[in-house]
C-alpha cells in the first residue's frame, strides 16, 4: 500500500510542478509582450 501511495504522491507532485512551469512560462511570455509594447 505504501508503494502505491508513493507513486500517487509522486504523480500528483509531477503534475503540480508541470502546471507551475506552464504558468511561469505564460507569465514570462506576457511580461515580454508587455515590455515590447
Amino acid at each position: 500500500m505504501i508503494v502505491v501511495v508513493d507513486v500517487t504522491v509522486t504523480a500528483i507532485v509531477m503534475i503540480v510542478v508541470a502546471d507551475v512551469i506552464i504558468i511561469m512560462t505564460v507569465i514570462v511570455m506576457i511580461v515580454e509582450i508587455v515590455k515590447s509594447l
